[in-house]
């Protein structure tokens, strides 16, 4: 009907005139002949680039904020068994306790209390009785009660949709924290993770826009989310390789997760078995150490929310190696990461390519020679781009080579005219982890023969 103030919201296209025809204003949008979306791979979300319009009236994102502040308001209503709860939870910090201590110890008893994904639509209340629901309600209920100021903020994660749009939703801003102020320290930290510290997050929700849910009489805020974690995600792998003359190894590694990923692998490895565990190990070793028989496999630090988790394993492989010329020669690359099967599967593209989370990864490898093999380092590598950073060194310890990698994949939107240069980075990255390793032998004077002719020796690529 007219008058109501009708509003155009076009994206990739042009934004049509309401025309008023009798007492009705009229919107018509007709697009001919349009060529279908072929999808790719790692693309952002579909409203960022196929052409659509909206048309309403109202919608504004303060409608919804405070809507949404009285949803939640009304689900972190205190009752008397918050409140019990609450008072317990102070009697264990101790009267005199700081603020920041009070909130780590009421984060402590949430998480080892209510159980489950902690994304459950329940009351506080309710999550308390059934021991099981949403942490973050009941987290901030029981801080409201220690007198320390929690209001949830609701993210928009890096991966969603980044169109700015005239019509508002809550399903834009899908991902809550609690934004807690205890005493001159702000707190951010996501209640989905139960096995994690006070203060975790996940990277997709770092440095990006918030709605800030107000209790009732405070203005309504769009903030944005700490730009770094209080504890990095982070994954460092160490693995030690013992190589026998018949150019079978015995393997040996340990794996850290720190961060909101040590959170979510401990989440995963819960529900496992012992059988599904080596199982899974098996599976993420495969394709570096095929045919690995794994002779044990340990975690450390699953029930601990403080603690990164920790994997350990042990195992042996036969084939590792090749005899070639008298020499060993590991040809497989070991523990690559891999970038360019992860990202660059098409020559070019037509949409953005989508790195949602970064990628840190520090690891170690370790490749003792048999008695009577010595070690060749290969030369230091190093590529370093926009989007991110990586280095290789190898030398030698006696009978052993240590290889040390890093990589630091930032996250990002890579359009499509700079896609061939993420490509030459990712090929770069991939061309120094595809280099083996050599083991000549040494003659009964101690002397290390040249190494053969043909035996790959890639050079340091660049991007």
């Amino acid at each position: 009907p007219a008058g109501l103030g009708v509003a155009v919201d076009a994206h990739g296209t042009p934004a049509p005139a309401p025309a008023r025809e009798g007492a009705r204003e009229v919107v018509r949008v007709e697009a001919h002949d349009v060529p279908a979306h072929v999808r790719e791979p790692n693309q952002p979300p579909i409203g960022e680039f196929l052409p659509y319009v909206q048309v309403g009236f109202g919608g504004e994102r303060a409608e919804i904020q405070a809507d949404l502040a009285d949803v939640f308001a009304s689900a972190a209503r205190s009752t008397e068994e918050l409140r019990a709860f609450a008072r317990a939870i102070r009697a264990d910090a101790g009267k005199d306790a700081p603020p920041a201590a009070l909130a780590r110890a009421a984060w402590a008893r949430v998480s080892r209390e209510i159980l489950g994904s902690g994304d459950d639509a329940l009351q506080a209340s309710e999550s308390l009785s059934r021991g099981r629901g949403n942490r973050l309600l009941v987290l901030q209920a029981v801080l409201a009660e220690l007198g320390l100021r929690a209001r949830v903020a609701l993210a928009k994660p890096f991966g969603s949709d980044a169109t700015q749009r005239r019509f508002a939703g809550h399903v834009a801003w899908p991902h809550a924290l609690l934004r807690i102020e205890a005493g001159g320290e702000t707190i951010w930290h996501d209640a989905s993770y139960r096995l994690a510290p006070l203060g975790t997050l996940p990277e997709s929700v770092l440095g990006v826009e918030a709605l800030l849910l107000p209790a009732p009489g405070e203005p309504l805020e769009v903030v944005r989310t700490p730009e770094r974690a209080a504890v990095e995600d982070r994954r460092t792998l160490a693995v030690r390789i013992t190589l026998r003359p018949d150019g079978s190894a015995a393997l040996e590694g340990e794996e850290r997760y720190q961060g909101a990923a040590a959170s979510a692998a401990k989440a995963a490895v819960e529900r496992l078995d012992e059988t599904d565990r080596r199982q899974a190990v098996e599976g993420m070793l495969a394709r570096s150490f095929r045919g690995l028989a794994l002779s044990s496999v340990e975690m450390l630090g699953e029930g601990d929310p403080a603690a990164p988790l920790v994997l350990r394993w042990r195992g042996t492989v036969q084939g590792l190696a090749r005899p070639a010329n008298g020499a060993l020669v590991i040809d497989a690359p070991l523990l690559p990461s891999r970038l360019a099967a992860r990202y660059t599967q098409l020559a070019a593209r037509t949409t953005t390519l989508l790195v949602s989370s970064p990628d840190r990864t520090v690891q170690r490898i370790e490749l003792v020679a048999p008695e009577g093999f010595t070690v060749a380092p290969a030369p230091a590598a190093s590529v370093d781009a926009p989007f991110g950073v990586y280095s290789r060194q190898e030398r030698a310890e006696g009978r052993t080579l240590v290889r040390e990698e890093r990589l630091e994949l930032a996250r990002g939107r890579i359009p499509p005219e700079r896609y061939p240069e993420f490509a030459g980075f990712a090929a770069a990255v991939d061309q120094v982890q595809q280099r083996g390793a050599f083991f000549p032998r040494q003659d009964a004077a101690g002397v290390v023969p040249r190494v053969p002719a043909g035996t790959p020796a890639p050079s340091t690529p660049q991007p």
